[in-house]
């Protein structure tokens, strides 16, 4: 699984991404689409190859119906 990537409003956690995601059933190409991104963008976020811009992890949270913080590890988090 892909490790955590800085992004401007912390930490970006590619598995606390994917738990939201799986919880609500959503696929990653309908997520994609109602958040205005391609599918292979998406995919990096999830696996941990890139962290989204502010607009767009704002987007991911409102289409996911959850908290910024939802989608964030804090800092001095430690990751084994």
């Amino acid at each position: 699984m892909g490790k955590p990537v800085s992004c401007n409003l912390g930490i970006w956690s590619p598995s606390q991404f994917r738990n939201q995601v799986q919880w609500r059933g959503l696929l990653y190409r309908d997520l994609a689409k109602r958040v205005n991104i391609s599918y292979s963008a998406l995919s990096k976020y999830a696996v941990g190859d890139r962290a989204p811009s502010y607009q767009t992890f704002l987007r991911i949270c409102e289409v996911l119906h959850v908290y910024p913080k939802e989608l964030l590890t804090p800092p001095g988090t430690l990751f084994l």
